[in-house]
């Protein structure tokens, strides 16, 4: 809270004009109402959760736009991002071929619980690398491919990204994760054949993202995964039904919220209500609309609907996966939106 705090100032005193803080006004009353109206239902435990991993991005943005230049060296960070992602690549394909069964010599072994289903599927281990999961690890591998398959024609390094992306792909595929494969063809498809058709964006996102509801549940073999998937979905929107205000910030979190989703996207409605849902959809597709023509807007873009369609299956707010888009969306240097 208290690195929100300081962003937050820094962004005002610095750069922030009277006209700019006027139509701030409006969201932090709003996002104070929210708060305290959490912390009265969830608790202040479950409130601090959420907020943390919700606000810290947003901190993120206000400095990145109140900043004219990127405040980190943009070549400097995607290489250690690389080298990052290799390695987790490398220790996951390991770990699946080195496993025997015995999770005592695994740094997981203590969050593992009841849940081995997260990281046995078929009698084999799921890759998760350096990170707590499976999931988490392909959501970040998700980003890095967003980054490499949108840089696919330029000749400068193009041996090195082709071997990056079969590693990166292989990996991808022993974390036993379907839904970074759906959402990065679902996203390439989009760029590759539907560019000019922005205004449609959110509609097929929101289509896509019913789909791989439907074809993950019939697909899986009703494995527990994909039906707690569904049973959040109906939960949720028994929530959201009996009150479309929002219970408040923190109300929907993991691990300490009064419900606790995997997906994203639903503590948004819950935590904020219907309001805070369209404000979503109208920001997704107020970015979207441009059609991209540089690598960079194709790179930028493919971040946010990549998130946006993975945060319908995973905790991208509480695993960071959402700071770092934010950070690469920037970097790639898509100011104007």
């Amino acid at each position: 809270m208290l690195v929100g705090l300081s962003f937050f100032v820094y962004s005002v005193i610095s750069v922030y004009k009277k006209n700019k803080i006027k139509k701030c006004i409006i969201p932090f009353s709003l996002l104070l109402i929210f708060s305290i109206l959490g912390i009265s239902k969830a608790g202040i435990t479950a409130f601090i959760s959420y907020f943390t991993n919700f606000c810290i991005p947003i901190c993120i943005i206000i400095v990145f736009y109140s900043s004219k230049k990127n405040p980190i060296g943009k070549q400097y960070y995607i290489f250690v991002f690389y080298v990052c992602v290799l390695i987790n690549c490398l220790v996951g394909i390991y770990q699946v071929f080195s496993f025997k069964g015995d999770f005592s010599n695994y740094y997981i072994k203590d969050v593992i619980g009841k849940a081995t289903f997260n990281y046995i599927r078929n009698g084999n281990l799921r890759a998760f690398g350096l990170l707590q999961s499976a999931v988490i690890f392909s959501n970040y591998v998700g980003i890095s491919l967003i980054m490499t398959l949108m840089n696919i024609k330029r000749k400068k390094f193009f041996f090195i990204r082709i071997l990056l992306i079969c590693i990166q792909v292989y990996a991808l595929i022993l974390s036993g994760c379907r839904t970074p494969f759906l959402a990065l063809f679902f996203v390439l498809v989009m760029f590759l054949f539907l560019n000019k058709l922005r205004k449609f964006y959110l509609f097929f996102s929101l289509l896509c993202i019913v789909f791989l509801l439907v074809f993950l549940t019939i697909s899986s073999g009703m494995d527990l995964s994909a039906l707690g998937r569904i049973t959040q979905y109906t939960k949720s929107l028994s929530l959201i039904l009996s009150n479309p205000f929002g219970y408040g910030i923190g109300y929907a979190s993991y691990p300490s919220g009064v419900i606790q989703l995997d997906c994203a996207i639903l503590t948004i409605p819950i935590n904020f209500g219907i309001i805070g849902f369209i404000y979503l959809l109208i920001l997704y597709t107020k970015i979207l609309k441009r059609p991209a023509h540089k690598t960079s807007d194709f790179v930028c873009d493919g971040f946010i609907m990549l998130i946006f369609v993975l945060s319908s299956f995973a905790n991208v707010i509480h695993l960071g996966v959402l700071t770092l888009t934010v950070i690469f969306y920037f970097l790639f240097s898509r100011e104007s939106k």
